[in-house]
């Protein structure tokens, strides 16, 4: 009996290792509901969504040099459902080992969670548990003013579950958990408040693809609280899950042809079309608006059906509606247009049918990414613009 459980245990055991491949790419989506509490009352429940893309750029001696981008999405709810505006992004380079561990400059803040999950060098099988060193990095900019970021090291335990089949393919189920503790260095802030202290808890459970080498979705609970110098405190928790999302490459200069092409046979040559990073994008200078209102002039909807039946063309695409100014008002001014008439083609859009809610997020960059000088009317008009990039990956 001895050998037999003994030689199960051998047939079980499993090495698990990150793979990397030159030139590949992938990418996860996630959904985030939380709730905020700001001394002991709820103010808000949210939805955030992530759009996580990966590349690998290079291996070495199993490791892969990873570039990525990492954008949260905030949902909100209106009266033609559901819009989701891009409320950050960053970009992000890293060395990852075969194990999991992370060599990453301090100048860029995602992943947030660095060094997990994380394997031993030896077998594992179900039941087995290990134990390795993590480190969370939060961003004080944007609520705090502040440059320095939050750096937190964690414990981290792992137990290997087994075995679990999801839409026919089988993977191997991990529980993650840890618990967080910092107090800060912060000692002033630009605001006027900052944070002094952090706690909070992750509970993950995590399904590992062990083919391909990497996770294939997580599910999460946690929560997070914030104490500031002024005696206030915030509680951010919830329910987070994420997953790998196959797409296949676009190919941006085939792309380009076809969609001006496309643009061409339908009468509609005042777009330009051009491929950049994150996809190809659609340039639309000439879809007139009210001044300074995002309430477009009678017959601009028209030139939007032109680009809509084209966007049906790309179904499995994301997409991104971008807003433009001139350099006229205050930039608060020029970002709240921006944004506005961004969330109105995207709006017009959803009443469309083209795409689900989901595949569609708008932002505004207010005078910020100028194609023009802003010394000329010509000028101005180019950089009034609404952008449509079909997303890659």
């Amino acid at each position: 009996m001895m050998l037999l459980l003994f030689s199960w245990g051998n047939l079980t055991a499993q090495d698990f290792q990150f793979s990397y491949k030159e030139g590949e790419q992938y990418r996860y989506v996630g959904n985030n509901e939380q709730k905020v509490v700001l001394n002991g009352e709820v103010t808000q429940n949210t939805t955030i969504l992530s759009r996580v893309t990966f590349q690998v750029l290079k291996t070495q001696e199993k490791k892969g040099f990873i570039r990525g981008n990492i954008q949260f999405i905030q949902s909100t709810d209106t009266l033609d459902g559901p819009v989701h505006q891009l409320v950050q992004e960053y970009p992000t380079e890293f060395w990852r080992d075969a194990r999991g561990l992370y060599d990453i400059s301090p100048a860029y803040l995602v992943p947030i969670v660095r060094n997990v999950p994380r394997f031993p060098d030896r077998e594992i099988k179900p039941g087995d548990t290990w134990v390795f060193p993590g480190e969370e990095v939060h961003d004080m900019k944007a609520d705090f003013g502040l440059e320095v970021p939050l750096r937190v090291p964690m414990t981290v335990y792992y137990k290997y579950l087994g075995d679990k089949t999801l839409d026919g393919k089988v993977f191997k189920e991990i529980t993650v958990s840890y618990d967080i503790f910092a107090r800060t260095s912060y000692t002033r802030g630009p605001k006027g408040y900052y944070p002094v202290r952090m706690s909070g808890s992750s509970r993950q459970v995590l399904l590992w693809d062990l083919e391909a080498g990497r996770p294939q979705s997580y599910e999460e609970e946690y929560a997070l609280y914030i104490y500031l110098n002024t005696g206030d405190a915030f509680e951010f928790s919830g329910k987070a899950d994420s997953q790998l999302v196959e797409a296949p490459l676009l190919d941006r200069d085939q792309t380009v042809l076809d969609l001006q092409k496309n643009l061409l046979d339908r009468g509609y040559n005042q777009a330009q079309v051009r491929p950049v990073e994150r996809g190809v994008t659609i340039s639309l200078d000439d879809i007139r608006f009210e001044a300074n209102t995002d309430r477009m002039l009678p017959g601009e909807e028209s030139k939007l059906d032109v680009i809509a039946e084209i966007l049906t063309q790309y179904a499995g695409r994301d997409v991104l509606v971008e807003g433009h100014t001139a350099l006229a008002g205050t930039p608060e001014e020029r970002m709240s247009l921006s944004e506005n008439r961004a969330k109105k083609v995207l709006e017009y859009f959803l009443r469309r049918g083209i795409r689900s809610p989901q595949q569609m997020t708008y932002r505004g960059w207010g005078s910020d990414k100028p194609i023009a000088p802003n010394t000329t009317e010509e000028g101005r008009q180019k950089n009034r613009r609404v952008e449509i990039t079909i997303l890659e990956n």
